[in-house]
């Protein structure tokens, strides 16, 4: 075709791949990413697929946190994670992955724990939104804290150990979340320091899966309940499975949520199945 029109359409297509924002959500989106930064805290099994994809939408900044280098048992869900790259860091391997994705990104790598200890410095140059991609409660408590102190959006991460079916994957309000300890203990911590009274919302996005956990038994088999001394955790020494399957899928739904935000569009959330009984909501306790 030789439209003047068409060929400058085409070769700006061709020259920037993530102009099509513009297309998909209206003229002025990929300005919005292009300027956007976004804080995304844990690079493991959801966050490095998340961190990915926000780039590839379009997204201008990043400020990525992880303290740990790759381990063997990382390679079966971490993008970053290859046998010949063990032992270097996650953040470092990021920042070169994403850059030659999108040679202006503008990325800061933080090799180090999200803390009290190390929040204000992370935080000194303020993201439009954050990811909290970790599975320590202390710290998820900390970051809800943080995004209502400081007015800052949050997309905050279930648990995916254990569980295997990408489809049930649900995006909700952290108040009205099912099936998930990691979740439900960042509620009961809330609740303790009175933020959190009942099944209501409390203003921040969770990814989650309301899939039932399969902990192995010990014996070859699974069971619904973890065995007494088992490990629960997704590090090089845990015991709890996990499938690039399902993290990728939880990630790619993270990042997407953020482009909710980052747009202005309201994110569709999935409300907590009314004919399910509160106690597999939640504990009473809760």
């Amino acid at each position: 075709m030789s439209d003047p029109c068409y060929k400058q359409f085409m070769d700006e297509r061709i020259l920037n791949p993530f102009s099509v924002a513009d297309r998909l959500y209206g003229e002025g989106a990929y300005a919005k990413l292009k300027n956007a930064h976004v804080l995304v805290i844990g690079l493991g099994g959801v966050g490095s697929w998340c961190a990915e994809m926000l780039v590839r939408a379009g997204v201008g900044k990043l400020t990525v946190v992880d303290p740990d280098d790759i381990c063997h048992s990382n390679v079966n869900r971490q993008l970053f994670a290859l046998h010949s790259v063990v032992g270097k860091s996650k953040v470092a391997l990021a920042s070169e992955r994403l850059r030659d994705i999108n040679p202006n990104l503008e990325i800061n790598a933080v090799a180090d724990f999200f803390n009290a200890d190390s929040a204000e410095a992370i935080l000194t140059d303020r993201p439009d939104i954050m990811i909290d991609a970790i599975d320590r409660v202390k710290n998820k408590v900390l970051l809800y804290n943080i995004s209502k102190e400081k007015n800052i959006p949050l997309v905050m991460v279930g648990a995916s150990g254990g569980k295997t079916d990408p489809t049930q994957i649900r995006v909700a309000d952290l108040g009205k979340s099912a099936y998930d300890p990691l979740l439900m203990q960042v509620r009961r911590t809330l609740k303790r320091q009175g933020v959190y009274k009942g099944r209501k919302n409390l203003g921040v996005t969770v990814i989650y899966s309301d899939e039932r956990i399969r902990y192995p038994d010990g014996q070859g088999g699974l069971c619904e309940t973890p065995p007494p001394g088992s490990i629960q955790k997704l590090d090089c020494h845990g015991a709890l499975g996990s499938l690039g399957i399902l993290t990728s899928s939880f990630g790619i739904q993270t990042a997407w949520a953020a482009l909710q935000i980052l747009l202005g569009l309201e994110a569709k959330t999935a409300a907590v199945n009314p004919g399910l009984p509160d106690k597999l909501v939640d504990s009473k306790n809760d």
